[in-house]
């Protein structure tokens, strides 16, 4: 069994325990209720309930036996595991897939390649993509949040992405 990141407890809601998870991967809310995840401790998590929020990829859970905010307070920033073998019948598309794509951008109507994505970053409320450039091999000063907001295109099976609104003052 191969376990795969798919959230972080960033933060407690309410007195009875709920917690606050941004997960990275489309279908978290179905995922957790058919599936046990686990943190990197190999700390099995029952969720009784999952709930969105009015934030994109922010969901409210539920653990079992966690009925206090004192107890769901030693959680925060734990990242969450979920079988692997539950992602290969999907489209999903998880953060770590974008590791080494070619990254490309549209500018004055042509598609140019900028580099690859060379690191994932996570500051706790997202993902981030680092990009290092084709032609200097040194990384560009440039993140790009690693959503559909800021991504116009993955093609994991030709290994490239197009990222969206990509500014051309950044050097190449």
């Amino acid at each position: 069994m191969s376990f795969t990141k798919v959230a972080t407890i960033i933060s407690t809601h309410g007195l009875k325990g709920t917690v606050k998870v941004f997960s990275e991967i489309n279908s978290f809310k179905n995922l957790i209720i058919n599936n046990s995840i686990k943190d990197k401790n190999n700390h099995i998590f029952e969720v009784e309930s999952c709930s969105a929020t009015n934030k994109k990829d922010v969901y409210l859970i539920q653990i079992k036996n966690v009925n206090y905010i004192d107890e769901a307070k030693k959680y925060i920033n734990n990242e969450l595991f979920a079988d692997s073998e539950n992602f290969k019948k999907s489209d999903e598309i998880l953060v770590l897939d974008l590791l080494g794509l070619t990254v490309f951008c549209i500018m004055d109507a042509h598609q140019i390649e900028i580099g690859f994505v060379s690191e994932i970053l996570n500051y706790g409320q997202g993902s981030m993509i680092e990009i290092t450039s084709k032609t200097t091999n040194k990384k560009i000063p440039l993140v790009y949040p690693a959503t559909f907001d800021f991504i116009e295109k993955i093609n994991l099976k030709e290994k490239y992405l197009i990222l969206k609104n990509y500014s051309s003052d950044i050097i190449l």
